[in-house]
């Protein structure tokens, strides 16, 4: 992944000496695996050519933004204003790729599953969650709470009591 992200930054970067310096670098192994590399995308649609040239096509743009989405940070607070931030979703079978991307994003950021579609943190993370969801064309599928009481709250806090933010 990270050598396909390279390869798809390389035509956007300025300078096309430093991606001839860093192709002439390489051993032949490595130089093999990059030619397969650029083969893949290719033939993926990741990469076009025309006129002799490579460029990079809207998949592939949209696949370097689809990273930029899944590294979004927001600020933490230092002390948690004891409110609870839920969001829930209802998104259709036609987009379970989203839903998994959604489901991971709020494992990642530290989310407990409350129930199948309902995920609680006590920090809000609202702000970098519309444009995640934005991104994978989830918005109208997926709701915001914030609540100052819950059900089951010794195993949310419990949860929570170990948890820190990552930095």
């Amino acid at each position: 992944v990270a050598l396909g992200s390279l390869i798809l930054m390389l035509p956007l970067a300025p300078g096309l000496g430093l991606v001839i310096r860093t192709f002439k670098s390489m051993n032949t192994k490595e130089r093999a695996r990059f030619r397969r590399k650029i083969h893949f995308m290719e033939k993926s649609g990741y990469l076009v050519s025309s006129n002799g040239r490579l460029h990079v096509s809207e998949k592939g743009k949209r696949l370097l933004t689809e990273d930029e989405v899944w590294n979004i940070q927001q600020k933490i607070p230092k002390r948690w204003d004891g409110t609870w931030h839920l969001v829930m979703f209802d998104i259709p079978a036609k987009k379970e790729r989203g839903r998994q991307a959604l489901r991971a994003r709020l494992t990642e950021l530290g989310f407990l599953k409350y129930q199948n579609s309902v995920f609680i943190h006590k920090y809000d993370f609202r702000k970098a969650l519309e444009q995640f969801c934005s991104f994978y064309f989830l918005r109208d599928s997926v709701q915001f709470a914030t609540v100052i009481a819950i059900d089951k709250k010794p195993r949310v806090m419990k949860h929570f009591s170990d948890w820190h933010p990552k930095h």
